[in-house]
This record gives C-alpha cells, structure tokens and sequence, in this order.
C-alpha cells in the first residue's frame, strides 16, 4: 500500500485520511503526518482497517477523481457510515493497542500506582484516564485513542 500525503488535504476535503477505490493508496494530511505522529498512526490504522472490513463497498462507489470522493460518501446512508466509521476505529484500535498487551501495560501502571500508595480501585471512572494518559505515550497513540480502548477491553 502507498501512502501518499497530500498537503491541504483536511482543510479542502475535511478530512484526513482516505483509502483509495482500489484500496492501493492511503491519502493522509501532509500536515497531520508531519506535526501529529500519534494521529498519523490512528489515521493509518483506520484507513487500512476500511479495506479490510470494507473493501467490498467501497469498491462499489463510484468516483474517479478525490473530488469525487467526498460526494461519493455523502451519499452513503448515514446509519451505515457511522457504522462502519466505529468498526474502522474499533480495529484501529486493536492493531495499535493488542488486548493482552494492553492488560500487560494497565497490570504494571496500577503496580506502580501502588508503589506511590495510590489505589486505582478507589479512583473509580478517573483510574481510566490516568492510566490511558500514562501509557498512550507507550503505544504512540492519543491519550483518548487509550482511554477509548481502556473502556473497551473493561481492565478497570
């Protein structure tokens, strides 16, 4: 698969990443690849992820230019667009952040929060931020991207 950043690309099309028809070429934000690699990543890891689950359908659309494209999933139902926009992120976030890793990871940030005589348990829904905020530098992803996958797997 190509990757090819193209610079204006969320501020004219309001996005920042795209998979090709062929599912070939990713078209990323110049501007997000250089400036925000965290994002860059997750925008990668999504984009590919609609290949995988939806590549099928997108192939179905029809465009031929990028100009094209947005019209192209305008038309897309809205219900299935969200749908699949959640599914893309849903496997994002587990190429980036695989399950028993992250068990392994959130594990040894409440041993050290023990450590310092700081109890996760008692902390409630705040324990989940702390410890996304922790280890997302870890996984090079968003403190959200971690907090969203934090919830997900249920570890607190």
């Amino acid at each position: 698969v190509e990757i090819r950043p193209i610079r204006g690309l969320k501020v004219r099309f309001g996005f920042e990443g795209a998979i090709s028809h062929d599912m070939m070429t990713v078209l990323v934000d110049e501007e997000s690849m250089l400036k925000f690699p965290n994002r860059y990543r997750f925008t990668l890891a999504h984009e590919i992820s609609h290949s995988i689950l939806h590549g099928a359908y997108i192939e179905s659309l029809t465009f031929k230019e990028t100009e094209d494209w947005k019209r192209a999933v305008l038309s897309i139902d809205p219900k299935t667009y969200s749908r699949m926009e959640r599914q893309a992120y849903t496997l994002a976030g587990h190429i980036l952040i695989p399950r028993q890793q992250l068990i392994l990871s959130c594990q040894e940030a409440n041993q050290l929060a023990q450590e310092h005589g700081i109890d996760l348990a008692e902390m409630g829904e705040s324990a989940v931020s702390h410890v996304a905020g922790h280890i997302a530098k870890n996984y090079r992803v968003s403190s959200a991207v971690m907090e969203w996958r934090v919830k997900a797997v249920g570890i607190f």
